[in-house]
């Protein structure tokens, strides 16, 4: 299937090209060295781009390379993670949060509250309360 579809990228390409040369007064010489300092500057984005998801940053917002570090770390996080991705792939599909299983949202032992994926399913808790029309209702488990 990757096969296919790198073939196909590739005819559209050539496409691409033959449309351009056709409909300006451009050369073949030109457009290929065009299309080939296009392509080096994806190539330096894309690396740029991995680098910068590939190495962890743990202040402020965490890149993917955090996340994977804080689920080594704390199997809580793992969980959490597990349980955000399922989330959002209901709210994908239509499903409001208060129409989720309660079980995703129940958490044993308390937060760690220093953990960004710990502190966005607790606020992942509020939402679906708020979206239960509940409020007012104290969370326990809230208190330090």
């Amino acid at each position: 299937m990757l096969v296919t579809f790198g073939v196909g990228c590739l005819i559209g390409i050539v496409l691409v090209c033959a449309g351009i040369v056709s409909f300006t007064d451009m050369k073949w010489n030109e457009l290929v060295q065009k299309l080939a300092q296009f392509l080096v500057m994806m190539c330096f984005a894309g690396v740029s781009l991995g680098l910068l998801n590939g190495i962890p940053f743990k202040r402020g917002i965490t890149n993917d390379a955090a996340n994977v570090c804080l689920m080594r770390k704390y199997p809580k996080s793992k969980k959490a993670m597990m349980v955000q991705l399922r989330v959002n792939a209901y709210i994908q599909e239509g499903i409001r949060i208060k129409d989720m299983p309660e079980e995703w949202f129940a958490w044993e032992g308390g937060f760690d509250y220093g953990e960004p994926m710990q502190l966005n399913l607790c606020l992942m808790q509020v939402g679906r309360l708020m979206d239960l029309g509940q409020r007012k209702r104290r969370m326990s488990h809230w208190k330090r």
